[in-house]
């Protein structure tokens, strides 16, 4: 009989998060995985049974953590106006960190994987509408608040706000600025409150 698996999860989750997200999905081995965590190769064939399954953890790790950061900024009580332009700080000051730099874990996995992976793509293009809904309510909220026009595309802004989103993280792996993605945010506010 196997022995009992004795470690953190979460924690062997969070190392294994980081390296995937350093180097990507198919440069990191299962003896990189092992390295970070200290644990035996062994020990994570057991409790995770490949590599895969134990990336799809760690980026539901990913996704998760990403998740609370958004509910955090758009479940506060503030006008909808200022929810974005505090997201859009924070987005400012975690492209300009370390971590800010290797890019999003998830738009560089659908950047990886190949087209017909549909379990990794169907995850996060879940999580992609997900937070387009969210912006997509903040800019209802903001019609009511009489702080955009009413006739405004909410539909059509909430996939702006997500696509520059996206391309900041992209843009983010050539080092920018912060004069760089300042200029991006101002234009993208520009580009919400306009009448």
């Amino acid at each position: 009989m196997p022995r009992p698996i004795e470690f953190e999860r979460d924690k062997v989750l969070e190392f294994a998060m980081l390296q995937f997200w350093e180097n990507g999905y198919k440069a990191t081995s299962m003896r990189d995985i092992s390295a970070c965590t200290g644990l035996q190769p062994g020990s994570l064939y057991l409790a995770y049974q490949d590599k895969r399954n134990l990336f799809i953890e760690a980026l539901d790790l990913y996704i998760n953590q990403r998740k609370e950061f958004i509910k955090t900024i758009f479940g506060t009580a503030e006008p909808a106006l200022v929810k974005f332009r505090n997201f859009f700080d924070l987005i400012i000051k975690s492209s300009l960190s370390k971590d800010g730099q290797k890019g999003c874990l998830m738009v560089n996995t659908i950047l990886e994987i190949p087209l017909d992976d549909s379990e990794i793509k169907d995850r996060i293009t879940k999580v992609f509408h997900d937070v387009e809904r969210v912006f997509k309510k903040a800019l209802e909220d903001a019609k009511r608040e009489g702080t955009i026009s009413k006739n405004r595309d909410t539909d059509g802004l909430a996939k702006l706000i997500i696509t520059t989103i996206h391309g900041i993280r992209v843009l983010n792996k050539t080092r920018p600025k912060k004069a760089t993605l300042e200029a991006i945010i101002n234009n993208l506010m520009s580009a919400i409150e306009q009448s």
